[in-house]
């Protein structure tokens, strides 16, 4: 999931600044981003994303916005932008020992 979500951040950062791909899919893209990365099943306001989207094309580093119970965070123009669930979105805190696995949100496995 995190490899597959890392290609996402590159993909994304890589298109946004461009403005190369259609606001249409940019809009479906983010909206699915939020809600794997926050869990929630109702997506945040359509003017709320395309904000969003257009911070990510105007504003300057480092970024810092939250949205839909989501942190986005870009630090350097050369590095793909990270996507976090909001801390305080975070309902159960687990403890794993090495070699243990656990589901986690309902929907992950997680190990160490």
């Amino acid at each position: 999931f995190l490899l597959k979500s890392a290609k996402n951040a590159q993909f994304i950062n890589k298109v946004v600044p461009g403005a190369c791909i259609p606001q249409s899919i940019l809009i479906r893209a983010f909206t699915k981003l939020i809600a794997t990365f926050s869990g929630a099943t109702k997506p945040p306001p359509l003017r709320k994303i395309e904000f969003l989207i257009e911070n990510l094309r105007t504003q300057k580093l480092p970024f810092n916005r939250t949205l839909g119970g989501c942190r986005f965070i870009w630090k350097n123009s050369n590095k793909p932008f990270l996507i976090v669930r909001e801390s305080g979105r975070i309902k159960d805190i687990i403890k794993i020992s090495p070699g243990e696995k656990v589901h986690w949100d309902g929907r992950f496995i997680v190990g160490l």
